[in-house]
């Protein structure tokens, strides 16, 4: 009967620990993102960069060439943005999530003057929208540095 009961104390010992192990996961996810996302947050950020700049080439002519499809590359950047959110802290995700918003309504505009050829309209969107890109950019990057670098802890 004895080992029994030491069994039984033994198995609520290690279902303590995990459930406390398990919040403890909730907890980080919670106040500075899922951990070791560090790499997803880096190619997004890569992405964004490359995109940007490709961007600003595709608008910099005359022609309306490659802009309807940068557009939808941009649009699918942002979907990519928007699924990493879910993995970030509350208040990241959140910004992101208002950005990616503000994205794609600017996306959305610029395609009427692309699809109208007004070149004007259409870099005036550009500026807009690198603004919201770089606002992204840079939550990334914070966020990317409190899951993969945690400050220390006490003091």
């Amino acid at each position: 009967m004895e080992v029994a009961a030491r069994r039984a104390a033994l198995g609520l010992i290690v279902a303590s620990i995990l459930v406390v192990s398990a919040g403890c996961d909730q907890l980080q996810t919670k106040f500075s993102g899922k951990k070791d996302q560090g790499p997803q947050l880096t190619a997004l950020r890569q992405s964004i960069a490359s995109y940007r700049s490709r961007l600003l080439a595709a608008v910099s002519g005359s022609e309306m060439g490659d802009v309807p499809g940068m557009l939808t590359e941009g649009s699918r950047i942002l979907d990519q943005v928007e699924q990493q959110a879910a993995l970030m802290s509350f208040m990241d995700g959140q910004a992101v999530k208002i950005d990616v918003a503000s994205g794609r309504t600017i996306i959305t505009a610029a395609r009427g003057f692309a699809d109208s050829n007004d070149m004007d309209g259409v870099r005036s969107h550009r500026e807009r929208l690198d603004g919201v890109l770089f606002d992204i950019d840079s939550i990334l990057a914070r966020a990317a540095m409190m899951t993969d670098n945690p400050p220390p802890a006490g003091s």
